[in-house]
C-alpha cells in the first residue's frame, strides 16, 4: 500500500511539472526603457525640431527646413502642412486650450496656429523684429511665448500682449506653465531661471555657476525642472528659488526637456547623440541612439507612457520606452 500510494504521488508530481513550464514559458517578457523606435519624415532634409502630443493623440511637429507643420500617429504615419509664410523657420510647437496646435515662427516674427485639420493662420507679433522662440498654454487660457526682449502672451484670437524682460534682449527659450498662475522661462545669454505672472510681473533667478539653462518643465510638489548644457547639468528650482544641481555626462547639450511618467524627466543631448532620463532624487540614465549623429532637438510625452522626440539631422521622428 506504500509503495502504491508513493508511485501515485509521483505521477501526480510528473503531470503537473509540463503544466508549470508552460506557464512559464508563455509569460511575456517585461517591457525595458529605452528602445527606440524611428520613423523617417517623407520631405527628405526637413531639419525637424519641436514635438508636442496633440488633442488627437497623434505627435505634431515642426520642420524648420521644409517650412512645414508635421504629423505622426503612434503607428507612424504622416501628414504634412506648409506654412504659407516661406521660410518662417518654425521652432517650438505646443497644444493650445482651444483644441489647435500653436507654434514660434523664428525668422518671420509670427506666432502660427493649425488646426486639426491642417488650417494654417499666422499673428504677426508688434515691432516688426524678433526671435520668438519656446511657447506654452498658461493657466489663463492663452499662449505665452519667449522671444528676443520680451514675454509674449497670445489670446486664441490672436491679439498679443508683451512684456519686457528686466535684463534685457537675452534671448529667452523655453517656457512652461507652473503652479500658482506663473510661467517659467529660460534665459541662456545671462544664465537666469525667468518667472513671469499672468499678470505680468516678471522675477529671475541667477544660477550659482553660470549654465546658460535653455528650456524648463513642471514637476511635483511646485518643483521646477531645467537644462543647463553650460554646465553640463540638470536642475532644479523651488518656488522661492532654491536652486540644486545634478552632473551629467553628456557633451554639454542637455537642450530640451520634459516630464515624463512616474516624476521622471526626459532630455535631449544634441551632441553626445543621447536621450537622458533623471528621476526624481537626481540619478541620471541615459540612453544612446541607434544612429549616429541624429542629434536629437526636442523631446514629449506621448501615448503608451513613451516618450517622442526630433532626431534634426538624421530626418526622423523617434519613439522611447519608459519602462
Amino acid at each position: 500500500m506504500k509503495t502504491t500510494t508513493i508511485k501515485r504521488r509521483l505521477l501526480s508530481l510528473l503531470f503537473c511539472l509540463p503544466i508549470f513550464f508552460l506557464v512559464v514559458s508563455v509569460t511575456p517578457a517585461l517591457a525595458k526603457a529605452g528602445k527606440v523606435t524611428e520613423f523617417g519624415i517623407p520631405t527628405n532634409n526637413s531639419q525637424p525640431s519641436g514635438i508636442t502630443l496633440g488633442p488627437d493623440g497623434n505627435l505634431w511637429f515642426t520642420e524648420i527646413n521644409a517650412n512645414q507643420i508635421g504629423k505622426v500617429t503612434p503607428r507612424g504615419v504622416f501628414t504634412e502642412y506648409p506654412i504659407p509664410t516661406a521660410n518662417s523657420r518654425p521652432q517650438w510647437i505646443t497644444a493650445g486650450p482651444d483644441g489647435n496646435l500653436w507654434f514660434t515662427e523664428s525668422n518671420t516674427n509670427q506666432i502660427g496656429k493649425i488646426t486639426l485639420q491642417g488650417s494654417v493662420t499666422e499673428y504677426p507679433l508688434p515691432g516688426g523684429y524678433g526671435t520668438p522662440n519656446g511657447i506654452a498654454p498658461g493657466s489663463d487660457g492663452n499662449l505665452w511665448f519667449t522671444n528676443s526682449c520680451n514675454i509674449g502672451r497670445i489670446t486664441p484670437g490672436g491679439n498679443v500682449t508683451e512684456f519686457a524682460i528686466p535684463s534685457g534682449c537675452i534671448n529667452a527659450q523655453g517656457i512652461t506653465e507652473g503652479p500658482g498662475n506663473t510661467l517659467w522661462f529660460a534665459e541662456p545669454n545671462v544664465s537666469k531661471i525667468g518667472k513671469i505672472t499672468t499678470q505680468g510681473s516678471i522675477t529671475e533667478h541667477p544660477l550659482p555657476n553660470g549654465g546658460n539653462p535653455t528650456d524648463v518643465t513642471q514637476g511635483k510638489n511646485g518643483l521646477m525642472w531645467f537644462t543647463e548644457p553650460g554646465n553640463n547639468k540638470i536642475g532644479t528650482i523651488t518656488q522661492s528659488g532654491k536652486i540644486t544641481e545634478y552632473s551629467v555626462t553628456g557633451d554639454y547639450d542637455e537642450n530640451r526637456i520634459a516630464t515624463g511618467p512616474n516624476n521622471t524627466f526626459w532630455f535631449v543631448e544634441y551632441n553626445a547623440n543621447k536621450i537622458g532620463q533623471i528621476n526624481a532624487t537626481g540619478k541620471v540614465t541615459e540612453y544612446t541612439l541607434p544612429n549616429s549623429y541624429s542629434k536629437p532637438a526636442d523631446i514629449t510625452p506621448g501615448p503608451n507612457k513613451h516618450m517622442w522626440f526630433t532626431e534634426n539631422n538624421r530626418n526622423t521622428i523617434g519613439e522611447i520606452t519608459t519602462k
